[in-house]
Parts: structure tokens; sequence; C-alpha cells
């Protein structure tokens, strides 16, 4: 009968075998959470709510829509935008969703093997939350829905409003913020919500106040 010979582990060795373990539980649970689709929610619930678990969803809670078209007090505000008139312009969360809803359905909305939907806002009073749905390899059986979600605020710069990221998720896998592809997908979303017409009047902008469903915007004088 042949004798086992049990070599003595390493420190090295140990070590090694530890980092591929954890390398490879930390890759999976990145595809895992990537392939789990967020829980739509009508509202996010306060802290004191019960977590299921095992749920590792992230909450989705789109904003609100009026409908096909924005109302007539957007159409108006929007124009005054443009034209870079000074003075304060409402705009609503529902009337801008409306808006984005509008522009996308009569865009090419797709990129290279991905097909993006209408950009939505929510606006909260803490900041704002800015999504989209995009397929991933919408032509093929192997397409899957990603939901991209990003909470962020805005702080005043030289060249108007900047959008500050505090998180961004896709589906309920959370992408670490300044990696390249948060860059990318961050980039992606103002070029999606700021129509080429408005981006010389978002310069423009002196101050934004933000409460529940409704952003206020405070347009300076022509330069």
């Amino acid at each position: 009968m042949r004798r086992r010979v049990f070599k003595k582990s390493t420190p090295f060795r140990l070590v090694s075998t530890a980092v591929v373990g954890v390398s490879m539980g930390s890759l999976l649970a990145v595809v895992l959470l990537l392939l789990e689709e967020p829980k739509k929610v009508a509202e996010i619930p306060g802290p004191e709510a019960k977590h299921v678990a095992g749920d590792f969803r992230v909450l989705y809670q789109p904003g609100l829509m009026a409908g096909s078209q924005p109302s007539s007090n957007f159409e108006r505000s929007r124009k005054y935008f443009n034209l870079r008139s000074p003075g304060q312009l409402p705009f609503l969360e529902r009337d801008l969703n409306a808006y984005f809803n509008q522009l996308r359905s009569g865009a090419d909305g797709s990129g290279e093997g991905v097909a993006f939907g209408a950009p939505n806002i929510r606006i909260t009073e803490e900041g704002i939350v800015l999504s989209v749905l995009a397929t991933v390899n919408p032509e093929t059986s192997q397409k899957f829905d990603v939901t991209a979600q990003i909470f962020g605020n805005f702080e005043m710069s030289n060249s108007g409003p900047e959008l500050v990221v505090d998180s961004l998720h896709l589906n309920s896998l959370r992408v670490p913020l300044g990696s390249v592809i948060a860059d990318r997908l961050i980039r992606g979303f103002m070029g999606l919500a700021i129509p080429a017409e408005s981006v010389e009047a978002w310069a423009q902008i002196e101050a934004i106040e933000l409460n529940d469903g409704r952003m206020s915007v405070k347009m300076g004088a022509r330069t």
C-alpha cells in the first residue's frame, strides 16, 4: 500500500489559498448582485422597516410621470430656460419624466450591444435619483436588463451646477465611485438628461432648490 505524504503548508501557501478563495467569493457576489434586479417599490420605507433576511435587492422607486405629455407650465419654464431668461423657474418631477420619455421615444436609444430606455428622475429634499433601464445584448437570446441608479445632489461651480454622486448601483450591485465604469456611467447619464439645446443655459444657473417632486432653478443674468 502506497503511503500518502502530507506536505507541511507554508505561510505563503496558506495566504495564497485564502486570497484565491476570497477573490472567487467576491467575484461570485458581484455577479449575483449584478444579475439581481432591484425591488420596485411605491415608496422607500423608513429606517424602522424590517429587513427580510437573505434579500439583498436594492430598492427602486421611480419618479412620477405626467402621462405622455408634460404640462404647459413645464413648456413655459423650458422655453425661458433655453432663452436663458433671468428669474426663478419651477420644474415638476412628473413633467421632467414625461419630457425625457418624449425625447427618448424619438431618438435612437442604443449603443454598442446596449439599448437604453428613457432616463427617470426622482426629486427629494435630500437630493435626486437618476435612473435608466439598459438592455444588454438586446438582439440576442442572452439579453438581460440592468437598472442603473445614481444617487446624488447638485453643487454650484463657475460652470453651473455639478452633480455630486453619493452612490451608484447597477441592479443590486454598488459600483465603486471613481472607477472607470462609474465615471462613464455618470457622464452618460448627464448626456441623456441634459439635451443639447439646454447645455448653454445649464451654465447660467445660479442656484437649484429641491423639494419633494419639485426643482426650482434660479437663472442668472445673461453674459
